[in-house]
């Protein structure tokens, strides 16, 4: 959980850089969807109770951008894949 909440932290300071970029969905093909969400990891702020999708490293179709992608995703979705 530690984990969870330095990667927030984290994506929060740092992530406020990229608040206008983007996904290029028309650079990805179907094997690098699949690949993408198989990566993600779901998780919980102890605090507040909200859940997350994480990605460590993510791409936006051009190679030389990458980062951390976080957003709220509905708890009871993901109740089965939270890590612990």
């Amino acid at each position: 959980m530690k984990k969870l909440v330095a990667v927030i932290f984290l994506t929060i300071t740092i992530g406020l850089s990229t608040l206008g970029c983007s996904v290029n969905a028309k650079k990805m093909d179907d094997e690098y969807v699949k690949d993408f969400v198989s990566n993600l990891q779901y998780g919980q702020d102890p605090k507040t109770g909200l859940c997350f999708a994480i990605i460590s490293s993510r791409k936006t179709g051009s190679t030389s951008s990458s980062g951390i992608g976080i957003t709220e995703v509905p708890c009871e979705r993901v109740k089965n894949h939270l890590v612990k």
